[in-house]
């Protein structure tokens, strides 16, 4: 697939405090899968006049279906367009929370798989008014096929949803409001086929193109050339499928850091059951694979997966077996599975084998060769097979503790564990994994506002973490910083990767005046202190969002106000929410600091993401809801400023 690319932007502003970035260098970008489609029928479809009269529904419907009709806009408030009643029924909402229109389309199921009784369910996708063109008709398809239910208008996908059950079947009674709508019912459903156009974005700070979007756990690796991200993608703030998460792995790639390419989902959900967890890209005899757990009790209880049987193996035989999940009768698959790719890492096929009962299996190759895993979510402890597909036998019970995610990687002379949201660990290179000791607690780590960060090192010897910056519940935007050695004694920084740097306006702060800033900005000063480790100085983003370096603590911090004093890592503090939190700078003995700052804004995040850089090797991302940038202001004590 060619990649294209992007032309810089020119970019015109009026305030004379702001000027163009005369970097010259080109800007990443991501090339993007079109969200257009078109529609390829299996059926004839079958007419619906306007009215109330009955239809008759069988088992090819309750297996998949489409709704298809043309609307006008305007349209009014709070009327049924179709109801087919406990069925299928589009309907015109007053507003969301932003006050926008809704067309909302709800699929009604009976659900008989997981509960002993059944149960009603419904499923609502949405699309605002607003983002439509007025005054036009637009076509409108409800998809529902089993595994996935989407909304789709004049062929683009707005939003989708995974059910669990299925509609009912027998009669009921089909509504249509008005006798110009022309609504067509198709059994079995459409089938929809992307359009072979791109769009493009930029890679950092970036989230899926939906409203209701966002890139959740994210796991990664270099093979075949490219630097490969595998996240979770995300609707709702993990609200998909009933509020389970409904997560599956998409897939992101780039040969150089500038070139990225979306792909086809990696692991997608083909089954009600399946609800996906995170696990790590490895290679095993020559072929990328992709290890990935099934968070099958968020929907089954624990007794009616294959759990209890895989566990009890283990505890029996001192290993864990494996099992075909497309062989088993009688319980749903749960555990650790894996997927392959036979194409150098760019598609991939599931295994269908389950080889462990932990559900967030972090597998890899140690630089002896030996195939090891860090199991969480279920299991805990380092764990080594001569097998993929079981012989998994535990060399160490109780590291790492569990937890969500965790990825080894070394710099330099020390080997490293993260763990998702808080836990980091080192040991001096090639000592045994009972040496693995806590850093967080001496402040050595490198967390930085990022959620479950993934490590890799490239093969010109940078290390690269790649996360997601919270901005709701759960998920948020993808965010790649380098991860360096910060002295001696394992202590580990981040800083800022050259080619992500987004093309943004620059902004030239000064120490006596309050500056005009667009939304989107990037500023560079250096702070030089009176006294070597001494001095404070905060600077003021608006809406309750400061950021303050404190010499005299040697501490960095993000706060709603000058009064706050958030807590490190260390200290208990929160650092993956990306709110309030502090950091260690390690900066105090230093003459002159370089900082750099960037703020990000687009209309889908409704707040900022603020990303700063402190002397080249710390970092730490915020995301603020509801602050638009408009002016920024400094203030100091003890430092003098610069640039």
């Amino acid at each position: 697939m060619n990649i294209r690319r992007l032309l810089n932007p020119i970019i015109t502003l009026a305030a004379m405090t702001v000027i163009l970035c005369s970097c010259q260098k080109k800007e990443a970008s991501l090339q993007m899968l079109s969200r257009d489609f078109t529609f390829s029928e299996n059926c004839k479809p079958i007419d619906l006049p306007y009215g109330q009269w009955p239809m008759t529904f069988g088992d090819t419907t309750a297996k998949s279906f489409s709704l298809r009709f043309r609307t006008p806009l305007p349209l009014p408030m709070n009327e049924k367009l179709v109801d087919i009643e406990d069925i299928v029924m589009v309907e015109t909402y007053p507003a969301n929370s932003a006050g926008d229109q809704l067309i909302n389309a709800t699929l009604f199921l009976t659900d008989s798989i997981t509960g002993d009784t059944p149960r009603r369910r419904a499923i609502t996708l949405s699309v605002p008014v607003s983002e439509l063109t007025p005054d036009i008709s637009h076509d409108v398809v409800v998809n529902y096929t089993g595994k996935d239910v989407s909304l789709y208008i004049d062929g683009h996908l707005y939003d989708s949803d995974f059910p669990i059950g299925t509609p009912a079947t027998g009669k009921h009674l089909a509504k249509i409001a008005a006798n110009r709508m022309n609504v067509q019912f198709y059994t079995p459903a459409l089938t929809p086929v992307r359009d072979e156009s791109f769009t493009s974005d930029i890679p950092q700070y970036w989230t899926p193109p939906y409203g209701n979007a966002w890139v959740g756990d994210v796991v990664a690796c270099y093979f075949n050339g490219r630097y490969h991200i595998f996240y979770l993608f995300d609707r709702r703030g993990h609200k998909s499928k009933f509020g389970n998460g409904g997560h599956y792995f998409e897939h992101l790639s780039t040969p150089d850091l500038i070139n990225w390419t979306e792909h086809e989902a990696a692991v997608p959900i083909d089954k009600q059951w399946e609800t996906l967890g995170t696990g790590t890209p490895f290679v095993h005899n020559g072929e990328l694979c992709l290890s990935y757990g099934l968070h099958t009790t968020r929907l089954f209880p624990y007794e009616r997966t294959t759990l209890p049987n895989m566990k009890a193996d283990y505890d029996s035989l001192g290993y864990t077996r494996s099992l075909s999940y497309d062989t088993i009768s009688g319980l749903i698959p749960a555990g650790s599975t894996y997927a392959v790719s036979h194409d150098g890492g760019i598609t991939f096929e599931k295994s269908h084998k389950l080889f462990h009962y932990c559900e967030n299996p972090s597998i890899y190759v140690d630089s002896l060769g030996n195939l090891m895993m860090l199991a969480n979510y279920g299991a805990r402890g380092t764990w080594q097979s001569d097998s993929l597909n079981g012989g998994w036998h535990s060399i160490d019970a109780d590291f790492p503790p569990g937890g969500d995610c965790t990825f080894p990687f070394r710099i330099g002379n020390h080997d490293y564990v993260i763990g998702g949201f808080s836990g980091m660990w080192s040991k001096p290179a090639g000592t045994p994994v009972t040496e693995f000791r806590d850093i967080v607690k001496d402040g050595k780590d490198c967390y930085n506002g990022l959620s479950v960060p993934a490590v890799t090192t490239l093969p010109d010897g940078r290390t690269i973490m790649s996360g997601w910056i919270k901005m709701q519940n759960w998920g948020g935007a993808l965010a790649t910083h380098e991860i360096i050695a910060d002295g001696n004694e394992g202590t580990l920084g981040s800083r800022w990767i050259e080619e992500l740097i987004p093309h943004l306006p620059e902004v030239t702060l000064s120490p006596s005046a309050v500056e005009a800033t667009p939304a989107s900005f990037i500023c560079e000063f250096t702070l030089t202190p009176a006294e070597a480790g001494k001095g404070t100085a905060t600077i003021n983003f608006g809406e309750g969002a400061l950021w303050t370096l404190d010499l005299n603590s040697d501490r960095a911090w993000f706060a709603s106000s000058a009064d706050d004093k958030p807590r490190t890592l260390g200290e208990g503090g929160d650092l993956s929410g990306a709110r309030n939190y502090a950091i260690p700078a390690r900066v105090a003995a230093n003459k002159n600091i370089p900082v750099r700052l960037l703020v990000y804004s687009r209309p889908k995040f409704k707040g900022s993401i603020i990303d700063v850089e402190i002397d080249g090797r710390r970092t730490m991302l915020s995301f603020r809801p509801d602050l638009t940038v408009n002016e920024i202001s400094f203030r100091d004590e003890g430092i003098s400023l610069g640039h």
